[in-house]
């Protein structure tokens, strides 16, 4: 009985590898892409669920948002918090992981840096900064007195702005809360995010916007800048497919491209043109 052995042939086996490597070609940015798109989503939702903390925050606190940096200035860092502090609205939000975005890399916390600290307040990455507008130094686009969200205190800086008010934001589904930013940011300024946290700013650079940084950011950003803020800034805002996730007063979450975000509609709490 004659039996029939046939096996592959060479040029059948390169056939093969060839079909399966285009194949591989085809889909390994599809694969790329889903993983953004899922990583955007994700970005999308700590926004989202921190902006619903910052809303329960302002129930129990006289519709008030909370300041930039709150405490005690004589007693720093200890009896010092920033918004996002275990402190300030950690009680609402209750997950630390959400204030760091999916795609931000960030280097291990150099635990000296902060010295001080009971064990009750853990250091923190933080990827989201507040709109923290204010009149420090600056007019933005003719308004007197800017003002945002967190507004910085008036014993930490010159500034002598007073808290944001719910009721003082006309139009919350336009002013932005929340941005994506910080990381890059802390990267440009001291070449790593090492001090970057949510408790205290150890390094005495102020750990959100303030001025016009962001809007100027924003404008000036250019691939080709030779500003290494405005390249820092570049990244920031073109994280998911040439855009940048915000939240806004209303805790809505929206997607924004950067020519969008250039007005000061979406920053001033008391902007009143169009």
């Amino acid at each position: 009985m004659q039996r029939n052995n046939r096996a592959f042939t060479l040029i059948e086996l390169l056939v093969v590898i060839a079909i399966i490597a285009i194949l591989a070609s085809i889909l390994f940015p599809v694969f790329a892409q889903a993983k953004a798109a899922a990583k955007k989503t994700a970005d999308l939702s700590n926004l989202k669920q921190i902006a619903t903390g910052v809303t329960i925050y302002l129930n129990d606190f006289d519709d008030t948002f909370p300041r930039l940096v709150q405490g005690d200035f004589t007693n720093w860092p200890v009896s010092t918090a920033l918004w996002s502090s275990q402190l300030v609205t950690q009680p609402y939000i209750k997950n630390t992981d959400l204030i760091k975005c999916p795609i931000d890399q960030f280097p291990t916390i150099d635990g000296d840096a902060y010295y001080g600290l009971p064990t009750s307040r853990p250091t923190k990455v933080m990827s989201y900064w507040p709109n923290a507008v204010s009149d420090f130094g600056y007019a933005n686009w003719g308004v007197n007195n800017p003002t945002g969200l967190f507004t910085v205190p008036g014993n930490f800086t010159n500034s002598a702005s007073g808290a944001t008010t719910a009721t003082m934001v006309g139009s919350p589904s336009d002013v932005v809360m929340l941005a994506n930013g910080l990381d890059e940011y802390y990267n440009y300024a001291y070449g790593c995010g090492e001090w970057l946290n949510n408790e205290v700013d150890y390094c005495y650079v102020f750990p959100g916007i303030y001025g016009d940084w962001i809007p100027t950011g924003i404008r000036l950003a250019t691939p080709q800048s030779t500003n290494s803020f405005w390249k820092a800034m570049y990244n920031a805002w073109r994280k998911f497919s040439g855009g940048s996730n915000f939240v806004m007063a209303d805790t809505s979450a929206k997607f924004h491209h950067p020519d969008e975000m250039d007005t000061p509609k979406h920053w001033l709490a008391n902007y009143t043109g169009n």
